[in-house]
């Protein structure tokens, strides 16, 4: 379930209370981040998506992973083919 709004709504609510036990739920990072900065100076731990048509750029993700807090997870999901 994916979200735009800031604040909770209730589906997301709603799905909290529906999830099994040990589901993982993901935060994701806002389009900001991963359309407009292109993965630069990440912000805060999440799952981020790329934009669908951002290609392979093995540099560019190489770099972001070794910025990234450590101590926490983090997710990427790659939505264009070349990945």
């Amino acid at each position: 379930m994916t979200t735009s709004r800031s604040d909770t709504p209730p589906p997301v609510r709603v799905g909290c209370t529906r999830a099994p036990l040990k589901f993982l739920f993901a935060v994701k990072a806002s389009r900001f981040l991963t359309h407009m900065k292109k993965l630069k100076d990440p912000e805060e731990p999440v799952l981020y998506q790329l934009p669908p048509g951002w290609k392979l750029d093995l540099g560019r993700l190489e770099h972001f992973l070794q910025v990234l807090p450590r101590g926490i997870g983090h997710v990427v999901e790659f939505r264009e083919p070349s990945w």
